[in-house]
């Protein structure tokens, strides 16, 4: 489902994310890199630079850049 253009995640995995990284989950609310970032590590098990050099180009989020090995 989509809101604005922006794909919604489940009500249990931004739950989730909000407890994890709550600093960067309240900046995800009105900016699209912390949003793509806190996303993308955690996709890649917490592992940021690993989310970096992701090759999922099937991922909705591959267009927005953090994994197009920047």
């Amino acid at each position: 489902m989509s809101v604005d253009g922006l794909v919604d995640i489940s009500k249990t995995v931004r739950d989730e994310l909000r407890a994890k990284y709550p600093a960067k989950a309240k900046s995800a609310l009105t900016e699209r890199k912390p949003a793509v970032e806190l996303f993308c590590g955690e996709c890649m098990g917490g592992r940021t630079r690993e989310a970096a050099k992701c090759e999922t180009k099937d991922c909705f989020l591959w267009p927005h850049g953090f994994g197009r090995g920047k």
